[in-house]
């Protein structure tokens, strides 16, 4: 009896769909169809717009897409495009006693008297009728899988979503066209925005260490940054330093955690809001005054925004739903992701592992531009960097690479000397202990370069590297300079001699 009744509301939602895609609902304007080809065809100075705005399937008139499926090849070949070119290319793809239907049909296009002034408003009722018959397309899809008990739900609404999304990105992405004219306009407004907010140069977010923002002022909008690095190297640490740097200057951040759970990162936040020991606070073996000073860390962190997700089941695709949800609401400013080797789903048959995630990465970058905020992806090393000298990875040691160095704006390898037995730096010269190297290896507008960072042994604080008093001593042979002065030295030598 329940199938009975699943099979009548099944036919019953397919009939309205039929209604709703047939012409008692005006799914398609003929007369629009055939106007936008009268154009075409009569007015020279129409041709680019709709050929650039306008596809073959937004017809649905069977003689009118053939004519303008002919009439874009030619177009794309550089050939006239006019009554008689056309209708002596289409000939060939049809009988001779079709050829005089269309020469009579594609004289009728031409009868009125068309101009350039309104063919951007023909256009755009021409996509919108094409868009609701999607739409209807799809929501008959999601109907038919949302009645099948095997499917799980939500995967048949993120896919719909997801079709969604890729439908309304095809048929607006023409309007986002910008001549050069917008460009500039563009360009000078953020001129314009920088020299009144960021006086000191900063033109992004505060990346929280001084020397990274310096080479690359900030995090940017609109960029997709790479930081990788073996496990335990210090990546997530860093990710979340910079995360509350970036909520203290009262950013939005969202943090996607494939690998730890909010628990986790809470504790880590904690280790960098505070300076208690993390095995004291691992064992709960907390004196007063730290328990004080815990108390003090967690009114201020409530009060970030800082928003987490901890499932560690999410896709890409779901990463970037979430993202756009919150931005519109005004509540994701920043987005970190740990990390990208994690994320599965999507894999078709006959794929490999590194094609999975270099659509991944693609869709990271595709995050950052659609929204125009600054996503920071967190990647491992391949195994070879093992076998490397000193360890020092390179950007070929990037773990199931496809095209992750192409996708990222900036790419940062994490280098810790000491935790391959290494005691000295020998591009520089410093002891390696609480040493923690980024190499930025890839900067798409600017220079490349180690930055030289200082951690603590449990790497819940970091700042910009300065050797010990002790190395300092004995590299001038005891006498008494200014710290900063003989670093800042040292330093420059060692430019040069790069």
């Amino acid at each position: 009896m329940m199938k009975e009744q699943q099979k009548q509301r099944s036919a019953k939602d397919f009939e309205l769909t039929a209604l709703y895609m047939s012409n008692q609902y005006m799914m398609d304007n003929k007369k629009v169809e055939q106007t936008v080809i009268g154009e075409m065809l009569s007015r020279e100075e129409c041709q680019p717009e709709i050929f650039a705005k306008v596809s073959p399937p937004m017809f649905t008139d069977e003689d009118c897409r053939l004519v303008f499926k002919t009439a874009e090849a030619m177009y794309r070949q550089g050939k006239a495009i006019d009554l008689l070119t056309v209708h002596e290319a289409v000939r060939a793809e049809i009988t001779p006693e079709d050829a005089g239907i269309m020469a009579y049909k594609m004289g009728c296009y031409m009868e009125g008297k068309y101009s350039c002034c309104y063919v951007s408003d023909h256009i755009l009722i021409l996509q919108e009728y094409y868009t609701r018959r999607l739409g209807f397309t799809l929501l008959g899809n999601m109907i038919e899988k949302m009645q099948v008990l095997t499917d799980s739900p939500f995967d048949v609404l993120a896919e719909t979503i997801d079709l969604c999304t890729r439908l309304l990105a095809a048929t607006d992405c023409m309007e986002k066209l910008k001549d050069m004219p917008k460009v500039m306009e563009i360009v000078f407004e953020a001129l314009r925005r920088r020299m009144e907010q960021h006086a000191d140069g900063l033109t992004g977010i505060d990346m929280g260490i001084p020397t990274m923002n310096e080479l690359l002022l900030g995090w940017q909008p609109g960029y997709l940054y790479i930081i990788a690095a073996l496990t335990g190297e210090g990546k997530t640490a860093l990710m979340l330093h910079s995360a509350l740097v970036a909520a203290h200057r009262g950013k939005h951040v969202l943090i996607i955690s494939m690998e730890m759970s909010a628990m986790h990162l809470g504790d880590r936040l904690m280790g960098i809001s505070t300076d208690i020991p993390t095995e004291d606070w691992a064992k709960a073996n907390l004196t007063p005054e730290q328990m004080e000073e815990a108390e003090d860390a967690r009114k201020n962190l409530e009060k970030k925004n800082i928003k987490l997700h901890d499932t560690g089941a999410i896709t890409m695709q779901e990463v970037m739903m979430l993202a756009k949800s919150l931005h519109s609401q005004k509540a994701c400013d920043i987005v970190f992701i740990d990390y990208l080797q994690l994320f599965r789903g999507g894999l078709q048959r006959g794929e490999l592992r590194e094609q999975e995630v270099a659509q991944n990465s693609r869709m990271a970058k595709q995050l950052a531009m659609q929204l125009n905020i600054p996503v920071i992806l967190l990647s491992q090393f391949n195994r070879e960097v093992y076998g490397q000298k000193e360890q020092r990875p390179m950007l070929s040691n990037l773990r199931e690479s496809g095209s992750i160095e192409q996708d990222a704006d900036v790419v940062m390898l994490l280098h810790r000397p000491a935790s391959a037995d290494i005691t000295t730096d020998k591009r520089t010269g410093y002891p390696t202990e609480g040493l923690l190297i980024n190499i930025v290896a890839k900067n798409r507008n600017g220079q490349t370069k180690d930055l030289y960072l200082a951690h603590n042994p449990a790497m819940t604080h970091f700042a910009d590297y300065e050797p010990p008093q002790e190395w300092i001593k004995h590299l001038t042979g005891g006498k008494e300079r200014s710290r900063y002065e003989l670093f800042m030295e040292r330093k420059k030598e060692k430019e040069i001699i790069r």
